[in-house]
């Protein structure tokens, strides 16, 4: 009996979560031959202010990522789409060097 447990951020509608579920369970019957009858799924919704990357909610990456955007001159507004991609500092932009990991 497969459990699947998937954790997300509150605000998906009803119908998605119910598409989310579905496609889920298809999956798990694909890849492994479980009767779908066996697959559990639990979701779990998060507040927007009980989910973090380095140290910062999502609640204020996303209100950093507003007040970005009220900015004149449209340069924010780049750095708050890289913010809204959930990382604590905005992601580098494509033609930025990321640093060598060792």
């Amino acid at each position: 009996m497969p459990l699947i447990q998937i954790t997300l951020l509150e605000g998906r509608t009803e119908a998605q979560k119910a598409a989310l579920i579905k496609a889920v369970t298809k999956a798990v019957v694909e890849a492994i031959g479980a009767p779908p009858e066996s697959v559990r799924i639990a979701l779990y919704e998060l507040p927007r202010t009980h989910w973090a990357v380095g140290g910062v909610t999502k609640a204020e990456l996303e209100a950093r990522a507003q007040a970005a955007d009220a900015v004149p001159g449209g340069a924010e507004g780049e750095r708050s789409d890289r913010l809204r991609a959930g990382a604590g500092e905005a992601l580098p932009d494509a033609d930025e060097a990321l640093p060598a990991r060792r």
